[in-house]
């Protein structure tokens, strides 16, 4: 019973830590006129990930 204790303790804290540093916090923003898409996230402690693609870009369009 101690094992599930322990590792629900390491659980629990690593479930915190992404709540109080916001880990994947962020925006998307899609703009028409210029065709592209940005999407900006928060990866950890003061580590922003900011991604630029273009719209006419295949691998971004869903399927039908």
């Amino acid at each position: 019973m101690s094992f599930y204790g322990i590792a629900g303790l390491f659980i629990s804290s690593y479930l915190w830590c992404t709540i109080l540093w916001n880990v994947g916090s962020g925006y998307d923003r899609f703009d028409r006129k210029e065709g592209i898409v940005c999407i900006f996230r928060w990866g950890g402690v003061c580590v922003p990930l900011n991604y630029h693609f273009l719209k006419s870009d295949r691998k971004l369009q869903k399927k039908h």
